[in-house]
Formats: C-alpha cells, structure tokens, sequence
C-alpha cells in the first residue's frame, strides 16, 4: 500500500502515513498554520510516497494530484 509525508529541509518529515495525498496536503496545511501561529513558516512543500517501508517514485499523477489538490482545500 502506498502511503504519502510531507517533508521539508528544515522541519524534517511530518512523521505521518497518509493513506491519501489529499490527508497529506491537508497535514501541510496544519503544520503551516500552526507555525504561522507561534510566529514563523512551514518549510514543508515537498511530498514523499512510500511502498511499505521504503521510499518510491511519484508517478506523473500523484505530481499532478500533490499540486491542484491544494486548489480545494484553500
């Protein structure tokens, strides 16, 4: 099964599975929100998919999905 993290250079990864990209976008959007309210930034922008433990490569379509799902959930 593939599950989806966000992740960024700074922040790391969110340490979530999500079973779908949109519950990740929506874990990005919460960790944006939180930082902006303790007065900094989420540097989280980046998706990572994994097939059991280890790391895969995103298909063209859950690229595609990763950046028009945020158009949704705005």
């Amino acid at each position: 099964m593939r599950a989806y993290s966000c992740y960024g250079g700074v922040r790391g990864d969110c340490n979530h599975k999500h079973r779908t990209i949109r519950a990740a976008r929506k874990c990005l959007l919460s960790d944006d929100r939180d930082c902006e309210r303790a007065g900094g930034y989420s540097d989280r922008t980046q998706l990572r998919v994994f097939e059991g433990a280890n790391e895969a490569e995103l298909s063209d379509a859950e690229i595609e999905e990763w950046h028009c799902d945020h158009l949704d959930l705005v």
